[in-house]
């Protein structure tokens, strides 16, 4: 439970000043561009490029781990496809006659 607690408040303060310039400039107080960025602004940025630069880590490991992964999974899957092909052929005799012995 603390670790969800400290994962929220994290989150929050992260998201706090993308929040308050999203208000702002619902409420029609946005700054010219030519004027020097609010702090707000400058930290919204700072907290976007760290969070894309995490992202692209973690991106780079798992797109790696895929790769590696792929052939064994679709190895896998081939063969589960196969089983299931030869259960439906065992069992659909025996489904079609519950069938016809429902109709009698």
């Amino acid at each position: 439970m603390p670790k969800i607690t400290a994962s929220i408040l994290l989150l929050s303060i992260l998201l706090a000043p993308g929040i308050v310039l999203a208000l702002q400039l619902d409420s029609g107080q946005a700054q010219e561009k030519t004027e020097i960025p609010s702090p707000l602004q400058s930290m919204w940025n700072w907290v976007k490029e760290k969070a894309l630069f995490v992202y692209d880590k973690i991106y780079f490991v798992l797109s790696k781990e895929v790769e590696q992964r792929k052939p064994g999974v679709e190895d896998e899957f081939k063969k589960e496809t196969e089983e299931m092909k030869q259960e439906i052929e065992k069992e659909a005799p025996s489904w079609w006659q519950r069938l016809k012995d429902l109709v009698k």
